[in-house]
């Protein structure tokens, strides 16, 4: 039932798939921010029992939830995994240090989850939590993925 939810939200909100492998692909419809995102989030699920039931989740299996079903859309549709044609909503992640995917879908899910639960979003902190997970496997946090040079 929750699939069908996940499958019908996409639909609705993004109205078309992408084609990764279009020269320029077509983001409009795509939030620009991580406030825009979030708030395109809460209205298309404004009233959706699904969703209550799933708030009464801690956020980490909230967010386990998630991941796989409407995460890895969010990652296709909003232009998270394009590197060399990244959506605005991708590049404003690029320009706060996030260049995974996985982290990009992760922070708008948790902030969606913590502003429906009136808590703190504490953004700047989970940037930081990312970027320290990245340096405490071995890897340089800006250098996941060489960002698009812009001209």
């Amino acid at each position: 039932m929750i699939w069908t939810w996940l499958r019908s939200l996409w639909d609705k909100f993004m109205g078309r798939s992408v084609d990764l492998q279009e020269e320029t692909p077509d983001w409009s419809g795509v939030p620009k921010t991580l406030d825009e995102a979030v708030d395109q989030l809460i209205k298309d699920t404004e009233g959706d029992e699904e969703l209550k039931d799933l708030l009464e989740k801690e956020e980490s299996s909230f967010l386990g939830y998630l991941h796989f079903g409407g995460g890895m859309n969010m990652r296709n549709e909003w232009g998270f995994w394009n590197h060399e044609h990244p959506s605005d909503l991708a590049k404003w992640f690029h320009e706060r240090g996030i260049y995974h995917a996985d982290d990009m879908s992760g922070i708008v899910y948790r902030t969606f989850y913590r502003r429906l639960k009136g808590e703190d979003e504490a953004v700047q902190e989970q940037i930081e939590n990312l970027r320290q997970y990245w340096r405490d496997q071995g890897q340089d946090p800006d250098r996941l993925f060489e960002p698009p040079q812009t001209n």
